[in-house]
């Protein structure tokens, strides 16, 4: 009898994750169905698709987390029921719209779409090739129609595990807020700065964090009021989008894990939140860092506080020189 130590468990064993699966993927299809120049395993957010993975001689192109026009893609008409092998694009008038730009160098062209559940588009495992291909293309349909659905089979596992975690969180939901202003406190922030972590390694997106600091008002004589902290936290959550978080980590300390959003939209966001602030008649610091591939967010979320401080001084500078001004004035 074979014991359980001498099974060879390597090449078996799981894959580490959804990311480490589309990359097996495609590097085996690949290998197994030469003549593409482009193999993908993308992912939809919104008008953008992502790269998770890629294998082929134009992989460099289209390194994991590059992204592209969803709308301008060959992907998104064959969603819509375009056929799903193309061996040469000029034939197919679904396609030919797209093959412009970007996609001008491209002749030929395979996909499937790839679900998180039964309706849930994710995004596709898909094919490009820079001269067109045989008819005999279609006979190959068949292999890359099961690897998409093992894919899909892994993305909807780890979607039931997320959801069970989501539902075993929610047990320890009173734990993890802030009960003055009704947002997550450090703990909570800190679990959501995790789970958000472990996303962008998986599906090669990015996040951003912005960090408020609350300042005292006039009339306040140099502490914070509670109510303050209340019409702080209603206008941080008013600035969020689906799947944000806000959090009170601090008495007057706010952050927002702003996912899926790079550099430029998160500026646009603390141009917006300055604004609301001063409309809700509050004064406070804001800054604002984007998650870098050399780090993780806790390291994103300590760039966004020291730039915070730097804010602070320049505002303190401000009304030093300002009451200067008006000493010099008067």
């Amino acid at each position: 009898m074979t014991s359980r130590s001498s099974l060879p468990v390597r090449a078996s064993a799981p894959f580490g994750g959804f990311a480490a699966a589309a990359h097996a993927a495609v590097t085996q299809l690949n290998r197994q169905l030469p003549g593409m120049s482009l193999w993908l395993v993308t992912c939809v957010r919104e008008d953008r698709q992502i790269v998770v993975a890629s294998a082929g001689e134009w992989a460099e192109r289209a390194p994991a987390g590059r992204d592209f026009s969803w709308q301008a893609s060959l992907c998104v008409r064959m969603v819509r029921g375009a056929p799903p092998v193309a061996p040469d694009l000029t034939c197919e008038p679904a396609y030919l719209p797209a093959v412009v730009g970007p996609l001008a160098h491209v002749r030929a062209y395979v996909g499937v779409p790839l679900l998180a559940g039964d309706e849930e588009l994710f995004g596709t495992l898909c094919a490009l090739a820079g001269s067109p291909q045989p008819a005999s293309w279609h006979e190959a349909m068949p292999v890359v129609s099961v690897m998409g659905r093992m894919l899909s089979t892994v993305l909807a596992g780890e979607q039931a595990a997320h959801d069970r975690s989501v539902e075993a969180a929610h047990a320890y939901s009173l734990a993890d807020r802030d009960a003055l202003s009704g947002m997550k406190n450090r703990r909570g922030f800190e679990q959501a700065v995790w789970t958000e972590e472990g996303r962008n390694r998986r599906f090669g997106t990015r996040s951003s964090i912005v960090v408020v600091t609350l300042h005292p008002a006039a009339r306040a004589a140099g502490a914070v009021q509670d109510d303050d902290v209340r019409r702080c936290a209603a206008v941080l959550t008013s600035v969020c989008e689906p799947g944000d978080v806000a959090g009170r980590v601090e008495g007057t300390e706010f952050v927002l894990l702003v996912a899926q959003t790079g550099l430029t939209g998160v500026r646009a966001l603390q141009t917006r939140l300055r604004a609301a602030l001063r409309t809700a008649g509050l004064s406070g610091s804001v800054g604002v860092a984007t998650r870098q591939p050399y780090e993780d967010l806790a390291g994103t979320w300590e760039r966004a506080e020291r730039a915070v401080h730097i804010d602070e001084r320049r505002r303190n500078l401000r009304t030093s020189t300002s009451r200067s001004q008006d000493r010099r004035s008067s």
